[in-house]
């Protein structure tokens, strides 16, 4: 008999943040597997989930996804890591799949369970603590109320779709934008949008900080930005 996928979202970073579900599910099953990059040996879900589950005595798989918009490239290493995952369930182990915030949004884990049949494997999806929803509590404010919209901004997205994106109303979440960090801080300070908007980087992990208009001015100048940070952006 195979055994059960679990992708389990354990949240921002915050080992605190991880549902009860998360941790019952992490604390049964034999085999625990996160993705990390090429440019990173380490799990950001991984180093969360350790804060509350003790891993020592599971077998731990990390699936290799490269850093890269190369469609083919990331596919083939999707396809990888499916197929790596397919082994494990083969020997009738049960095997969670854990990915930061919720797996429902924008997460790699996600994009590797659609190489896995649901026809041949048992598969659940454990819902997380998203991103922004922590990040707006850590920096003591709601996203929106009454009937306001949310519109939320995937990393990458082009300077002139962004600015289009922004003029929108409600409120606008712009996730992990590290790469472009620079030239969205400019965008907003032309559209004059810096008042009303919060950059959170690292939300829940070591080093998290909380910036604010002025504050991202300078924070744009550094080279170096932690890939863990996003835009809440209120409406005027």
């Amino acid at each position: 008999m195979n055994g059960r996928l679990y992708c389990v979202g354990v949240g921002p970073g915050d080992g605190e943040l991880m549902t009860v579900k998360a941790v019952r599910i992490l604390e049964q099953v034999p085999v625990i597997a996160a993705v990390h990059t090429d440019t990173n040996s380490l799990s950001a879900a991984l180093t969360a989930a350790a804060q509350i589950i003790d891993v020592s005595g599971k077998r731990t798989v990390l699936l290799e996804i490269p850093m890269t918009r190369k469609t083919a490239a990331v596919n083939q290493a999707y396809q990888a890591a499916a197929k790596a995952l397919t082994a494990i369930l083969d020997q009738g182990l049960d095997t969670a799949l854990i990915t930061l915030g919720d797996p429902a949004l924008y997460s790699t884990a996600a994009r590797i369970m659609a190489y896995i049949s649901p026809e041949q494997y048992e598969v659940h999806i454990v819902p997380g603590v998203a991103s922004f929803c922590a990040a707006a509590a850590c920096a003591g404010q709601s996203l929106v109320s009454r009937s306001e919209v949310l519109t939320v901004i995937p990393a990458g997205t082009d300077m002139q779709k962004l600015k289009k994106l922004l003029e929108r109303s409600g409120t606008k979440v712009i996730m992990k934008p590290a790469s472009q960090l620079a030239q969205v801080i400019s965008l907003l300070a032309d559209m004059q949008l810096l008042p009303y908007c919060t950059l959170v980087q690292n939300c829940g992990m070591e080093g998290e900080r909380i910036l604010r208009s002025s504050d991202m001015l300078l924070a744009a100048e550094s080279d170096e930005q932690p890939y863990f940070s996003l835009f809440i952006v209120r409406e005027r």
